[in-house]
């Protein structure tokens, strides 16, 4: 990172970070400070490594993608100071003050004013005033120290007019209910446990002393360009920790690199879609490309018979009509079938960005019909949008009125549209596992009535939640889907016994419809931790199928059995509970919960009595 205008750096941020956890519009906590990372329109574009995929242009509608990478400069993603309060660290002063936009030294951050602590480091403050749309700005902390209501006011003018403030500890709870500001003028103060409820700024007063009803002020300041950039905002702001998790929810799409994208044409085609994109909106023809651009020629004449002048055509138009017409519609669901189909029809294929073979499994054919080692998996990661105070909407693909955040700010010139027209991304190299369960074993499954009365209200619990959070639930979850990403877990937590992953590193791609479904199990990462090979030998048929036996055997039983086990969902359906504790069956952080970086549903929608009931169960006569 570097400070917004000044080439010096205040801290690193890994690449698969900006992805996650600080993109633009986060809060970054670095040693000495806490920054707002800046929008895409102020990143040092130069300095970034270009990605293409075209399933994520044609769903995004962007031109490209772009990763940070280490360079001989680490000012590559642009950052500024907020908020801009910070406390004396010293324990005897304690004086809350704004500092400057800038340290005069990164290595050294800011200091206090006061002379009597010997101009102490500042400690930032970690509040700021957000509301639901996304806006963020300072806390107004002397307006918070001179309420209207306050049973520890003294001063009778009922303002002040030059605040001093500190920000103390009663030294009786060391919690946030603890601490509260003090004007060292007027004696006012205020507890801090108050700013984080949700209305916390009614009937403040100004430092002029009028009833003063707290607005939103619209700002927006990680799409600063000449002054913050602010929107008109009739919500109500409230106060938030900077670390809070509600600060900056991403908007993340994903998609693999299968056999059709990983030819030496469509790699070819991925290192100069600029300029073959340019040409196809000038008019030009993919024959007329394939015919007269250079590389393709040098392509042509060291493989004549595999890359004729046909075929580099059809690949052509193929990348085209995925980037501009093909995704542009589909779901998240429509667009892992496509995926599916790659992945179900490659036997075997050996490339430097996706390799997959086929194992044989016997013993396992009731209920796997096919097994395949992924051992190279390329995986690109964009962020798209992000919320704050509410997760986004994973059904939504943008349809709805969401309250999304954007990561630039509204282009005022066509040259500004073209040359923001990308988004950050990953991208990310493993391995993994994929395998797909017996389809008319599992057609049979889905119908069953014992199977059917016990997912009933967990689907009428899951979409009763989605509706309460305003979500627009576009796939039509079926028992099937309850039980894959049940057995995905179940396997994540067998895996990161043997295979030298932990399960916080190992993730699951589901893929489900009426007539498929399957599941990859992989690991990846921007580093060679992705690829250490201990998942893919994890999919020889040996320990495969000791494995999943393993999987089977460990979700017959749970550390808080009988309770778990006997959760029935139909029961706290009937009694009104809330959908929130209803959306699972048996299933908990003791049996078949993972980490959120390995679920793709936030641990949502698991049942392990889908996989071995003694009734219903899949896998219920596998020993």
């Amino acid at each position: 990172m570097s400070r917004y205008d000044r080439p010096s750096s205040p801290g690193k941020i890994r690449p698969n970070q900006i992805i996650t956890s600080y993109g633009p519009g986060a809060i970054f906590q670095t040693e000495n400070d806490s920054v707002i990372i800046m929008g895409l329109h102020t990143w040092y574009k130069k300095q970034l490594k270009p990605i293409h995929h075209p399933v994520l242009e044609g769903t995004t509608g962007k031109k490209g993608f772009f990763m940070p990478e280490q360079f001989d400069r680490e000012e590559v993603i642009p950052c500024k100071s907020f908020p801009l309060w910070g406390v004396c660290s010293d324990k005897f002063c304690r004086r809350l003050q704004k500092h400057e936009d800038v340290p005069d030294s990164d290595s050294e951050g800011f200091h206090c004013i006061e002379k009597k602590c010997n101009h102490a480091p500042l400690i930032h403050s970690r509040f700021i005033t957000m509301c639901d749309r996304g806006h963020v700005s300072e806390f107004p902390w002397a307006r918070w120290a001179h309420q209207k209501e306050d049973e520890f006011r003294n001063s009778e003018s009922g303002h002040c007019g030059n605040p001093k403030l500190f920000f103390k500890s009663t030294g009786n709870d060391p919690g946030i209910s603890g601490y509260f500001v003090m004007c060292d003028n007027c004696k006012s103060r205020a507890f801090v446990s108050n700013a984080l409820s949700t209305s916390p700024h009614s009937g403040l007063l100004s430092l002029e002393g009028e009833n003063y009803q707290l607005q939103c002020e619209g700002t927006r300041p990680w799409l600063d360009r000449d002054t913050e950039d602010i929107e008109s905002c009739i919500k109500q702001p409230y106060g938030v920790q900077t670390r809070a998790t509600s600060v900056f929810f991403p908007v993340i799409s994903s998609a693999i690199f299968v056999k059709k994208w990983v030819s030496e044409a469509q790699r070819i085609i991925r290192q100069h879609t600029d300029t073959l994109a340019d040409n196809l909106e000038s008019g030009l023809t993919p024959s007329i490309l394939a015919e007269t651009m250079i590389f393709f020629k040098q392509l042509t004449e060291s493989e004549p018979e595999k890359w004729s002048h046909k075929n580099i055509t059809k690949e052509i138009e193929r990348w085209s009509y995925a980037r501009t017409k093909k995704y542009q519609k589909q779901t998240e669901r429509e667009i892992k079938d496509d995926e599916f189909g790659d992945l179900e029809s490659t036997s075997e294929y050996d490339d430097e960005e996706f390799a997959i073979s086929e194992i044989d499994i016997p013993d396992l054919h009731k209920h796997i019909t096919k097994l395949k080692k992924v051992s190279r998996l390329t995986e690109v990661k964009v962020l798209r949008k992000f919320t704050r105070g509410q997760a986004p909407d994973p059904f939504s693909k943008d349809k709805k009125n969401q309250n999304y955040c954007e990561l630039v700010p509204k282009a005022k010139t066509e040259e500004e549209k073209k040359w923001w027209n990308w988004l950050p991304g990953v991208e990310n190299r493993g391995e993994g596992i994929f395998f797909i369960l017996d389809e008319e074993k599992l057609r049979k499954f889905d119908k069953n009535p014992d199977v059917l009365k016990r997912f009933s209200p967990i689907k009428t619990s899951f979409e009763q939640w989605t509706l309460e959070r305003e979500w627009e639930i576009e796939e039509d979850f079926k028992p099937r889907y309850v039980l894959l990403h049940t057995l995905a877990h179940l396997l994540i937590r067998e895996l990161s016994t043997s295979s030298g992953y932990n399960s916080a590193s190992i993730r699951e791609r589901i893929y489900h419809s009426d007539r498929t479904n399957g599941i990859l199990l992989f690991t990846a990462s921007a580093s060679s931790d992705g690829s250490l090979g201990g998942l893919v030998r994890q999919g020889n048929e040996k320990e495969f199928s000791s494995l999943l036996k393993k999987a089977i055997k460990s979700s017959r039983r749970c550390s808080r059995d009988p309770l778990c086990m006997e959760d029935d969902p139909a029961t706290k359906l009937e009694a009104g509970t809330q959908p929130i504790t209803r959306i699972n069956g048996s299933a908990c952080y003791a049996c078949a919960l993972l980490p959120e970086t390995s679920c793709e549903n936030s641990n949502r929608l698991l049942d392990r009595q889908f996989v071995s009931n003694e009734t219903f169960g899949f896998f219920r006569d596998l020993q």
